[in-house]
């Protein structure tokens, strides 16, 4: 499956479960950005949906896209455009948090449950702005509104560590607006084409052959959602987003054209879409003094676009909150305080390790785990200490100082270095689950076997031998100064 249909499942996936700067936004279209697919048409001050992002009922945010002061803009027309979009996009965020408290209603799919406003969240645990226009996991979040579950014990199913969005309605808006419901049409990777009629009316229309088409949702019993993708015209190729109103038999579209050259067909409309225009996600639909609402996601890789679709004579108007910037893969972040607990644990293991000052940090998974180890340094690379911190307790493995080096392997480290004349020493810590299930210790003496331990047991040269065949030798990670993060930036 491609990596856009993915992120699109794991928004879906949470919908059924009841069955600092900002960053560019390049990746979300190959050509004018989603960001600027059109005016946002500033009507009245009724606070608009929300788009809280959920990964589990301890992480539940309304992200901000954009700075919380009103950005500056020039009176430029050459930007007039964009800088309208901007601006506009910059009042919807404005409107939402200063209705926060009346945002209290949260809907996945066709259920909803109670929710209240706890509080605006804006530096991370390091007293740093939190980023803004930013998707991470549930450790490491953006800047934007929290909330919680009115019942303590209430749970949407867990989405994994990226999580994905739902929609808060205010009170405000649902005293105008009707929540509607909506049926998923289209399995993923099983597509149901649009009706015949409306794909000969369409391809008359433009005057273009039908390539493919989906239906995808089915909103209220009347109206169908999906697309329609042409055949490239030279160096044109059209797609539609399609509404269908079943009871007044009538269609309306929005229309994305793109350049198309044959040659180089694996980015169209988003990146790495292979050709191929996908249809958003609808979260939620309404209904209201507009009409039809709908309420979307459209995802592409490393980015995500939130916004609400209207219907306006034969056309669908869109309005585009803004993209997110999708951090994939992204480790748990490392904040100060959980870093002086570790320095911590290393000071109290030798006296002479306050002369050390480890400034740098790296996770790695030794065991290949859930739980990553922690592996601390100093600037020059000459002192290292290891950590595990399985469920949320940090303890030391073990230190390398000196001239003793480390190697990790897959399931174990091993430190190695001189230990006077031709002596040559090794200590072993052997993980599974986090956890130091065995130490090995060896003295070679002019690269010859002199003796060995195994959990302070000794062990001739043949037990040694035996239960070193069995240790991988299989290199992990290596001191590679590019990985490292710096916990203190003057370092």
């Amino acid at each position: 499956m491609k990596k856009y249909a993915l992120l699109a499942i794991s928004i879906v996936a949470l919908m059924a479960g009841c069955k600092g700067n900002k960053t560019e936004k390049g990746d979300a279209t190959t050509t004018d950005s989603l960001a600027q697919d059109s005016l946002i048409e500033v009507i009245d001050t009724t606070p608009p949906p929300a788009f809280l992002y959920y990964t589990s009922p301890d992480t539940m945010t309304v992200l901000y896209w954009t700075s919380v002061e009103m950005p500056e803009f020039e009176d430029d027309n050459e930007y007039k455009e964009s800088n309208d979009a901007a601006r506009n996009s910059w009042i919807i965020q404005d409107r939402i948090r200063r209705n926060a408290d009346s945002y209290q209603t949260l809907y996945y799919g066709n259920e909803s449950t109670a929710v209240k406003f706890i509080g605006e969240e804006l530096k991370n645990p390091d007293g740093k702005d939190w980023a803004v226009g930013q998707i991470h996991n549930r450790w490491n979040r953006g800047a934007g509104l929290d909330y919680a579950f009115v019942k303590p014990d209430k749970k949407i199913t867990e989405s994994d560590d990226l999580g994905g969005f739902c929609v808060l309605a205010s009170d405000i808006y649902l005293k105008t607006h009707k929540p509607l419901t909506s049926e998923l049409l289209n399995p993923f990777d099983v597509e149901k084409p649009m009706p015949k009629n409306i794909l000969t009316l369409l391809s008359k229309k433009y005057d273009l052959k039908v390539d493919r088409s989906t239906q995808d949702y089915l909103i209220d019993n009347r109206y169908i959602y999906g697309v329609v993708q042409f055949k490239p015209k030279g160096d044109k190729i059209m797609a539609l987003d399609v509404i269908y109103d079943k009871q007044e038999d009538k269609v309306y579209v929005n229309e994305e054209e793109a350049n198309y050259d044959p040659s180089e067909t694996y980015s169209i409309w988003n990146v790495d879409d292979e050709g191929t225009y996908y249809s958003s996600v609808i979260l939620k639909a309404f209904e209201g003094p507009r009409g039809l609402e709908l309420c979307f996601v459209r995802s592409a890789p490393e980015s995500m676009t939130i916004g609400y679709m209207n219907l306006k004579g034969d056309k669908i108007i869109r309005t585009i909150y803004d993209a997110f910037y999708v951090y994939i893969d992204e480790p748990k972040p490392l904040w100060k305080k959980d870093f002086d607990k570790l320095v911590k644990l290393f000071l109290e293991e030798d006296a002479e390790n306050k002369y050390v000052k480890l400034t740098r940090w790296l996770y790695v998974s030794i065991d290949n785990d859930d739980d990553d180890e922690v592996w601390l340094s100093d600037k020059e690379g000459k002192n290292h200490a290891f950590f595990t911190m399985k469920d949320n307790k940090p303890k030391l493995i073990c230190t390398a100082m000196g001239k003793l080096t480390p190697t990790l392997y897959y399931g174990r480290i091993c430190i190695g270095g001189p230990a006077g004349g031709p002596s040559w020493y090794y200590e072993n810590y052997i993980l599974e689950n986090s956890r130091v299930v065995h130490k090995y210790t060896k003295m070679e003496i002019y690269g010859e076997f002199s003796e060995a331990h195994l959990d302070g047991q000794e062990l001739g040269k043949a037990a040694a031998e035996e239960f070193e065949a069995e240790l991988s030798d299989q290199k992990h990670y290596m001191n590679d100064p590019s990985w490292w993060n710096s916990i203190d930036e003057e370092n």
